[in-house]
């Protein structure tokens, strides 16, 4: 059964308290968000900004 749809049953059931669940629901979003952040990678640096001449 998926993390999520067992919280939330728990919680159907009364097993666990709203404010429980909510709160292990939103952190497994978080820590899902996270992991998918870290899969994506960041560049090596940042991007220099481009100067643009000024036309006059």
């Amino acid at each position: 059964m998926d993390g999520m749809a067992a919280i939330l049953s728990a919680a159907i059931f009364a097993f666990l308290s709203p404010i429980t669940a909510s709160m292990l629901h939103n952190g497994s979003t978080i820590a899902i968000l996270l992991r998918a952040l870290a899969g994506a990678g960041l560049p090596d640096k940042p991007r220099a900004r481009r100067k643009h001449a000024a036309l006059h």
